[in-house]
């Protein structure tokens, strides 16, 4: 093989590892907190890089329009626009708090399904842009739709080795996420992990928990990596058994317990239930997305109530204060335009489920 040849070949390789490298990026790291006994922080939903403006009531959709000079804007556009209003508006809670403001958790659907560009635009807003630190969690739209439908899984590997990633500088209590070691089977090597990637934190008395898609979400997803020159075999596994060994745990310290998930529809089976029924005296709020178009209480579950944060799209999401370790107030806040409007929402008619 002449040189050219093989040059030209070598640049092409080094192309193509590119294009399907791991997130490789840095985050925020969490640092010393000072005030775990009265913070803030935002609860949100369904980023979903890119995804169409869902509300006309925010004007999200025409003010898209009107930049593009043009009857119509694409799903860049206008999820570009509802992101980047939902980072100003939490912003200046952030610069309102100040360090009593504590993160942002994104309960799933980061992206619309797990692209090169789209993780990138995600990226972009709530790991540069936002001004705290960012505690994700993926949905159905990240690892599930998309899992043995893109070339080596590539999308559903790219978020799942981002949370991975981000693991490393959250300051866990608990992840439920098992590496394995390095392994030669002819042609290549191989590399494994398995779990839930459910995971645990705490602020003072407040024991957060992550659990994505859902609680018996099941899945492998396989693909070659050539960045890291290796074949992926990930093994997503339920989390009941993670979960009640978590809970358990910050029961028995006595902790105040906030549960986080993508899909409470299909989370609450009886396998969940049964967890809720042995800690239900601490957990004290379940907060949800995926249906973008709910807002505040809508179920009742033995007095916890699940709270619905609605999703970038319709320009939505929870505020919350804690007080003493006690959830003090979760407000309702929109923020087109950038705003930060607090909106009232029903918790008296929700549904009481058994």
């Amino acid at each position: 093989m002449n040189k050219s040849i093989s040059t030209q070949l070598l640049f092409l390789m080094m192309m193509f590892m590119m294009m399907f490298t791991s997130c490789g990026k840095k985050f925020k790291e969490v640092g010393d907190f000072k005030h775990p006994d009265d913070f803030y922080m935002v609860i949100m939903s369904d980023p979903q890089l890119y995804w169409m403006c869902e509300d006309s009531s925010t004007g999200c959709a025409d003010v898209a329009k009107n930049a593009q000079n043009s009857p119509n804007a694409s799903e860049e556009q206008q999820g570009d626009l509802s992101n980047k209003w939902q980072v100003q508006s939490i912003n200046s809670l952030i610069d309102k708090y100040g360090e009593s403001f504590y993160s942002v958790i994104i309960n799933g659907d980061l992206t619309a399904y797990g692209h090169e560009s789209q993780f990138n635009a995600y990226y972009g807003y709530y790991e540069s842009m936002l001004k705290r630190v960012v505690y994700p969690g993926l949905g159905n739209h990240d690892y599930e739709n998309n899992a043995n439908d893109t070339y080596e899984n590539h999308a559903a590997l790219r978020m799942v080795k981002y949370i991975r990633d981000k693991s490393k500088v959250l300051k866990l209590k608990s992840f439920d996420f098992k590496e394995g070691g390095v392994y030669y089977n002819f042609p290549s090597n191989h590399k494994e992990y398995r779990g839930s990637m459910s995971y645990s934190w705490e602020v003072g008395k407040v024991h957060f928990v992550q659990l994505h898609n859902y609680s018996g979400y099941e899945k492998t997803i396989e693909g070659w990596d050539f960045a890291e020159a290796l074949k992926f075999h990930i093994y997503i596994t339920n989390s009941y058994e993670w979960l009640d060994k978590d809970l358990a745990e910050a029961t028995k310290m006595n902790k105040n317990i906030i549960l986080n998930v993508h899909d409470f529809q299909k989370t609450y089976d009886e396998k969940f239930h049964k967890i809720l029924q042995k800690y239900h005296s601490n957990v004290k709020a379940i907060y949800t997305g995926h249906l973008h178009g709910r807002h505040g209480v809508f179920y009742h579950i033995q007095n916890i109530p699940v709270y619905y944060t609605g999703a970038s799209s319709v320009n939505s999401y929870m505020l919350l204060h804690f007080l003493n370790g006690e959830l003090d107030d979760s407000n309702l806040i929109r923020s087109s335009y950038g705003a930060v409007k607090k909106e009232s929402y029903s918790a008296t008619s929700s549904q009481v489920l058994e």
